[in-house]
């Protein structure tokens, strides 16, 4: 699933340049990509997760919703995560999940999907797909989905709604 990899900052392959322990088992690896055998001292790797760690959760207690219901300060965060983590990283995914939420509430804590552009609506669907598509991966077949998603579907549900009405 890539929940952890870190884009390569060597590599030119932006499908493939990863950075992922050599030895999965052993939380001491180092990290090393490999396309171009770049290596990163496990160190090093926690202490970057760390700092975009504190970033994220800066810019989340920072949002203030648009009277559009857009989210532009975490779209531009969402860019900063994607320099450096795989779009499936775990960050990445936690802010995802965040925006599918967020997006269409507007400053004044309305949540009318009706009162937002198609853009926006788009924008949340492909956010909470993206989600399910990556958490699903990590659970085990068979076991249930957690609250977060009955949260998903139901924003997709939403949207998808609103859709179809403005398609009529």
């Amino acid at each position: 699933t890539m929940y952890s990899a870190l884009k390569c900052p060597v590599s030119e392959d932006e499908e493939d340049g990863h950075l992922l322990p050599e030895k999965p088992l052993d939380e001491e690896s180092n990290w090393s990509c490999k396309i171009c055998r770049f290596t990163k001292d496990i160190s090093d790797v926690t202490s970057q997760i760390t700092e975009m760690e504190n970033i994220l959760e800066t810019g989340l207690n920072r949002h203030k919703p648009t009277d559009e219901g857009d989210a532009p300060e975490l779209k531009e965060l969402l860019l900063t995560l994607k320099e450096h983590f795989h779009d499936n990283h775990y960050l990445v995914v936690k802010l995802k999940q965040k925006m599918g939420l967020l997006l269409g509430k507007k400053s004044n804590d309305d949540d009318d999907l009706s009162l937002i552009s198609n853009d926006i609506i788009k924008q949340k669907l492909s956010f909470c797909h993206d989600v399910i598509n990556v958490k699903t991966k990590l659970e085990r077949e068979g076991v249930s989905s957690g609250k977060w998603k009955t949260v998903m579907d139901n924003e997709i549900s939403r949207c998808l709604q609103e859709m179809s009405k403005r398609n009529k």
